[in-house]
Formats: C-alpha cells, sequence, structure tokens
C-alpha cells in the first residue's frame, strides 16, 4: 500500500446527507447515489467522476454522511434533497484500497500511521471514491481514499 501526499482540486460535488448505524452504511448509501444520480439528471447536470462519500463523523456507533458525484460544474441553485460542496481544494493523503469495504479500516489505519510518521494531522471529513459497479468480486474491488491533511 503507498500513501502519498497529493493536492486535490477544487470539485464542485453533489451530495446526499444522512446517518445511520455503522451497520447500514452498505445499505444507506446505495440508493443515496441513486437519488443524487436521478436528482442531477433531471437538472441537466453532467456527474464527471466516480461515486463518493464524505464521512463527516463517527461517534457511538453511528455515522454521519455524504453521497454523491462530482459534477463538471456546480448547478445554479439547489433544493433541500441535494447540497454542493467542493470535494476538494486541499492537501490530502491518498490511497488506493484494493479489497472489499470491510478491510478498508486496515486502509485508515494504514493513514493514520502515515500521518504521524510524516507530521500531518486530519484537516476535514476524509473521502471515498468508489471505481467498482455493484457486484464486483471483492478481490476486484477499487476505492480510492483521501484524507484531508494540515502539518502538525
Amino acid at each position: 500500500m503507498t500513501i502519498e501526499l497529493r493536492q486535490v482540486p477544487s470539485r464542485p460535488t453533489l451530495l446526499r446527507h444522512a446517518c445511520c448505524p455503522l451497520s447500514g452504511i452498505a445499505d444507506t448509501i446505495g440508493p443515496l447515489f441513486g437519488e443524487v444520480a436521478q436528482w442531477a439528471g433531471a437538472h441537466g447536470l453532467a456527474i464527471a467522476g466516480p461515486a463518493i462519500a464524505r464521512y463527516v463523523s463517527v461517534k457511538d456507533g453511528q455515522c454521519e454522511f455524504d453521497a454523491g458525484f462530482v459534477l463538471e460544474s456546480p448547478p445554479p441553485a439547489v433544493d433541500q434533497d441535494v447540497k454542493v460542496v467542493d470535494v476538494g481544494q486541499c492537501s490530502a493523503a491518498y490511497v488506493v484500497h484494493h479489497g472489499a469495504y470491510e478491510q478498508l479500516h486496515e486502509t485508515y489505519a494504514a493513514i493514520e500511521a502515515w500521518m504521524k510518521e510524516n507530521g500531518y494531522e486530519t484537516a476535514a471529513p476524509m473521502w471515498e471514491e468508489y471505481f467498482s459497479p455493484p457486484g464486483t468480486p471483492p478481490e476486484q474491488m477499487r476505492t480510492d481514499v483521501y484524507w484531508p491533511v494540515k502539518p502538525r
């Protein structure tokens, strides 16, 4: 696993917010992606990248997160169903995770160790970008992980 520091450009991202038990992320996130894609299509917006989940907080067995897609350009307006967040314009620890989502905790632990060894701390919510469609065998799955950092 190779962790590197990346300068992530500004990227307008159309997101829908959710909160659920950690054990319910898989059941919650898929429908959110569908709803955001449908909203984007209904408003003539072009999706310009993979599905993204931005993890706002994890505590007491609950996960608060946003799910959606990077857009080619921000929409002129949104409504209560979605929001636009600039997911980017930061320095981030970056790594490609190959394998099942259930092993992502190992990747997070490696990033945390990398931050400590290299004099960084977290600067903003981390996000994952998903490149594997539903039904992909776990050993073939690819998830790019970005964790915004700042010097300690």
